[in-house]
């Protein structure tokens, strides 16, 4: 009589696990779905678009901005206005900043 409740036993705990196993892969294959895949696809290509908007927003804002910063700066910066002239800095010739190159370099 213990061996056959053994067996029975053991023939349930397999049945149980079958059963598991196979609801298992039932739910590994609608996971696997063609339905939900597309769905997904969809909600990741609206939220790319909503991003590519919101950044293309944010590159005109920039972009606009720094016109405007750009204006300002040329207009409050008072050495830049005359930028065509040059300046007497410019207009004297440079000068050997260290003698012991020109006493050791060859003469031509």
């Amino acid at each position: 009589m213990l061996k056959r409740i053994t067996n029975k036993v053991v023939v349930e705990a397999g049945v149980v696990a079958v059963a598991v196993s196979i609801t298992a892969n039932k739910y590994k294959k609608i996971g696997q779905g063609r339905e939900i895949r597309q769905l997904h696809e969809q909600m990741e290509m609206r939220t790319g678009w909503r991003m590519m908007n919101a950044a293309d927003k944010w590159r005109k804002r920039d972009k606009s901005n720094s016109i405007e910063n750009n204006k300002l700066r040329t207009t409050n910066n008072h050495n830049r206005s005359n930028y065509k002239c040059k300046s007497p800095q410019h207009n004297t010739p440079h000068k050997s900043l260290s003698p012991y190159l020109q006493q050791y370099s060859p003469s031509p």
